[in-house]
């Protein structure tokens, strides 16, 4: 099955505002990056997220699906996430308006950048070469893709995306939530190895 939060976990080891660190001993302030069941659970984003300094990610790994309407024999995801970003402000977060729309026009530039990366790793899956200023280190997540994410990053609803940004999450930290479509690339049908 398509894996989109591993390519998701990339972008955080590469993006330079995130710079996440995804060896399992790493401390808690050098992580970006957070698998999260729902929101309204207790999870290590919110156990953690008054020792970070640092934009984070936080993929949510409930599984939303249906069967795609106008293909009824293949499967329709919605991925779910949230960027999360601390006020850049030593003033009360509560009360600076500045520094509060700063942070949701921080989170939104992050989103961009966010699908400027996902757009460049779907073309190259569908055999468009990535513009010749990609920095390398995108280039190696490319170079890197398995067939596997090459189908699921084709089927993915890159233009249906939506995104918004959601009030003071505690302590001057911003959320934006993220929404995005995708068709699994397998057809509906019998796998006679997985019955007796």
């Amino acid at each position: 099955m398509f894996r989109l939060d591993n390519l998701l976990e990339r972008w955080t080891e590469i993006y330079a505002p995130m710079q996440h660190n995804p060896s399992a001993k790493a401390k808690p302030e050098e992580k970006a990056f957070f698998l999260i069941d729902r929101w309204a659970d207790q999870n290590e984003f919110q156990r953690t997220f008054n020792l970070l300094q640092k934009p984070s990610l936080i993929y949510c790994t409930t599984i939303e699906a249906q069967l795609a309407d106008n293909r009824p024999k293949q499967v329709e995801y919605q991925y779910n996430w949230y960027l999360a970003c601390k006020q850049r402000t030593s003033a009360n977060p509560i009360t600076d308006d500045d520094g509060a729309r700063q942070a949701k026009l921080d989170l939104n530039d992050m989103m961009i950048d966010l699908l400027a990366y996902l757009f460049t790793l779907a073309d190259f899956a569908s055999g468009r070469k990535p513009p010749k200023d990609t920095p390398q280190s995108v280039l190696d997540v490319t170079a890197a893709l398995t067939a596997e994410d090459i189908q699921g990053l084709r089927g993915l609803r890159l233009e249906k995306t939506s995104w918004w940004s959601a009030p003071v999450y505690k302590n001057g930290w911003w959320l934006m939530g993220v929404e995005l479509e995708g068709l699994d690339p397998r057809q509906l049908c019998i796998v006679p190895t997985r019955y007796i």
